[in-house]
């Protein structure tokens, strides 16, 4: 059976899957932001997705402490580097680095690897009083890893419409991505952020596409979405 992956050109021309076959996202894999042991469930998860065929999406991040368990998944597998899209975020909400380009040399160091094909600013919260340096230096911090290779391609995450505007004053490369929670009932995280991204070529990447959904009852399907489902004879997660 022949096999078809759709991709996404982001505005510098490089693509993304458009959807993953799976998105090991690694954020549930730790009960807490400061639990430190080692992880051999998300290892294996992880080494099943990339025997898959297609380009595999790994989605880490700082705050999510499993930076180890993706190096291992990564030493084990046959998989070539150029078909794993690999994903990282910065965030000043723990300390564990003190800027964007430590934070990422950290990251590449305990994965084993060169390179991320997406790094994020994982959040807008971000202040020089309490970062030692601003939003928008912190992005200045981003685009001199994109210019150097480190992360093919950069964004942010979680960001609202003035966040981004702060960003776009002063970018000489402008977000790639803005990573936020979207699913079919929540398609606005914060106001006029799918428009905004649309009309400044920015692509808006959902997590959490189908979490809603693990959450309802037999008391929904009078919603339209589920209606849906019963007329297209679908999985609600196919819709």
């Amino acid at each position: 059976m022949s096999f078809h992956q759709q991709f996404f050109t982001l505005n510098n021309g490089n693509k993304i899957p458009a959807i993953a076959i799976i998105g090991t996202g690694t954020r549930w894999y730790k009960n807490e932001e400061t639990d430190a042991t080692f992880s051999n469930s998300l290892v294996e998860q992880i080494v099943y997705a990339l025997k898959l065929p297609g380009i595999i999406h790994i989605d880490a991040a700082e705050i999510y402490r499993t930076y180890p368990e993706v190096g291992k998944a990564l030493s084990l597998t046959e998989k070539p580097r150029n078909e794993i899209f690999l994903t990282d975020k910065y965030s000043t909400q723990i300390k564990v680095s003190d800027s964007p380009a430590e934070g990422l040399d950290l990251a590449l160091k305990k994965m084993g690897t060169d390179y991320v094909d997406l790094y994020l600013l994982h959040s807008p919260f971000v202040s020089k009083e309490a970062n030692g340096f601003s939003l928008e230096e912190a992005w200045k911090d981003m685009e001199q890893l994109y210019k150097s290779g480190k992360a093919k391609n950069i964004g942010v995450s979680n960001f609202a419409v003035e966040d981004l505007q702060r960003i776009l004053k002063v970018a000489e490369v402008k977000p790639q991505v803005n990573q936020i929670e979207f699913s079919p009932f929540l398609q606005n995280q914060t106001p006029g952020i799918y428009k905004f991204c649309q009309e400044h070529d920015i692509l808006l990447e959902a997590y959490s596409p189908l979490g809603p959904l693990q959450k309802k009852t037999a008391q929904d399907d009078s919603q339209p979405f589920f209606r849906i489902r019963e007329r297209v004879i679908r999985e609600i997660y196919q819709i």
